[in-house]
């Protein structure tokens, strides 16, 4: 039988033995039980998170959101954002397995809380970017 993981008691054999038998695991290749159900579903709700974060950026597609917020004027948007996490919230409690989320360390819920919001601030400077390139070829369209 091939052995999965290694215990922290053979830290020798760890540092001399290559790591892809813990990486790729024969034996659990056909697993199908509450980690992996909850892994995907919590992959899922970051996909969500990060979507429905990164959706402000484009609700006016030529104005950042410090001088524009998608809030004030588009009530349809917040609506939708509300109703999708939400929906969020219902399936991730109903799908998760008991104690999962408990299982997983403080850092995770600091970067699954974050990364929207640094996806947010990527699509900003984009379009920070992609308005100099408009202004600049306007510029050179006027000079003709």
């Amino acid at each position: 039988a091939e052995k999965c993981l290694l215990s922290s008691n053979d830290s020798e054999q760890v540092a001399r033995r290559p790591l892809s038998p813990v990486i790729r695991c024969e034996a659990l290749r056909n697993y199908r039980g509450d980690a992996t159900e909850s892994a995907s579903v919590i992959m899922l709700a970051s996909l969500i998170l990060c979507t429905c974060v990164a959706s402000a950026s484009f609700v006016f597609r030529t104005e950042l959101i410090r001088s524009e917020p998608p809030w004030k004027r588009n009530h349809m948007w917040v609506g939708s954002l509300m109703s999708s996490l939400i929906l969020l919230t219902i399936y991730m409690s109903t799908v998760l397995a008991e104690g999962s989320v408990a299982a997983l360390p403080w850092y995770f819920f600091v970067l699954f809380l974050l990364t929207p919001f640094i996806c947010l601030l990527i699509n900003e400077k984009i379009l920070k970017n992609s308005d100099r390139l408009i202004d600049r070829r306007n510029e050179m369209m006027r000079r003709l």
